[in-house]
């Protein structure tokens, strides 16, 4: 046999450490990080709660399920990863609680009953709808908008923009609320189908790590280190 070729692999996120995971029995591997620790997106951060009990957190990457997921699942299963059942939901408090609201039921929805007589916020749900029956028409005809500009051009009032489709896409994507409007109209839209978030029926059932993310990164480091070389900033 001749000598594997070496490969280097920059960035140790999801992307990178995969990558390695998969070449690393074929090349001659070194990963480069320039942070002291890998993961990129991924990160559990451990806080202390007020009865001093030690709380692990995810901040980066926290869920995934099987419909749009199947690589990751495959990698998890590979690396004998354990996985469980938890929910995606969606909920809302602004203004020092003078709105709030979630998406789980008509009870959580409609939390403060006061908001049974809001006109913007019926307006706002009833924008909710028309968004999810409409949008992928609008991108279809349309589809270099903005998100911004689908929002104007589907007329879609101040409630939907400001306390839900914009704090929606913030967390989504780990960015300030008010730049998604300059977010592309079609990934977002495909985003939400593809993640069943354009229906109330047939959401995919969502997973998160039972021990968080640094188990499957730490998964991954060992894997590599036995065919391969990480160098990272210590």
């Amino acid at each position: 046999m001749g000598k594997k070729k070496s490969i280097a692999i920059i960035g140790s996120g999801i992307s990178g450490l995969s990558s390695a995971y998969f070449l690393r029995d074929k090349y001659d591997l070194t990963v480069y990080e320039k942070n002291a620790v890998l993961g990129g997106h991924s990160r559990t951060i451990s806080i202390l709660t007020k009865n001093q009990k030690k709380l692990e957190v995810d901040t980066g990457f926290i869920v995934l399920n099987d419909r749009t997921y199947p690589l990751l699942n495959k990698l998890l299963k590979d690396i004998k990863i354990e996985i469980k059942d938890t929910e995606m939901s969606f909920s809302i408090s602004t203004n020092n609680g003078q709105l709030e609201w979630a998406g789980s039921s008509l009870n959580t929805l409609f939390a403060q009953r006061k908001n049974l007589f809001n006109l913007s916020m019926l307006r706002g749900v009833l924008d909710i709808l028309k968004f999810n029956a409409y949008a992928k028409d609008f991108i279809k005809k349309s589809p270099n908008l903005s998100l911004g500009e689908l929002i104007q051009k589907m007329n879609l009032k101040a409630w939907f923009r400001d306390y839900y489709i914009l704090p929606m896409g913030g967390a989504i994507w780990s960015c300030p609320s008010n730049t998604m409007l300059n977010f592309p109209a079609t990934t977002f839209v495909n985003f939400f189908e593809n993640h069943g978030l354009l229906s109330l029926k047939n959401r995919p059932q969502w997973h998160t790590l039972k021990n968080k993310s640094k188990e499957y990164v730490r998964a991954l480091e060992i894997s590599i280190e036995k065919n391969g070389i990480i160098k990272k900033k210590y």
